[in-house]
């Protein structure tokens, strides 16, 4: 597979130029890796031509939503969000890690750590 890296700034624009010229998004693969960090790459198409972009992140970082650019990303993304523990700024509907967890799940299934929900403020 050959991907595009590019930098967790470049993914707002990377997203934006992507549906401008009409790719479409057809999924995101998340890939724990050793050190830590993971692995996120976008499967795009277009004119049945995938093309892939690679980027690598903290596993505490938040990442900008897809969904402005391409609508089917909330699901995908909550996904993650359940399933590795990332988050998604500008994330709609945002489910909060809880769209296959019940909501007492302590861990993320594919996650190496515990997640623990935010308390809403009384």
């Amino acid at each position: 597979m050959n991907a595009e890296t590019i930098s967790l700034s470049e993914l707002g624009a990377e997203s934006a130029r992507r549906a401008t010229e009409g790719w479409r998004l057809v999924t995101a693969t998340c890939v724990p890796l050793k050190d830590g960090d993971i692995d996120l790459i976008y499967h795009f198409d277009r004119d049945l031509v995938m093309e892939q972009v690679r980027l690598t992140v903290a596993r505490d970082a938040e990442l900008p939503s897809l969904n402005p650019d391409h609508p089917g990303a909330y699901l995908v993304e909550n996904e993650i969000q359940d399933q590795f523990g990332l988050r998604f700024s500008g994330l709609t509907p945002d489910f909060g890690g809880q769209m296959f967890l019940e909501p007492e799940a302590r861990l993320s299934p594919m996650a190496a750590y515990t997640v623990v929900p935010k308390k809403e403020e009384a």
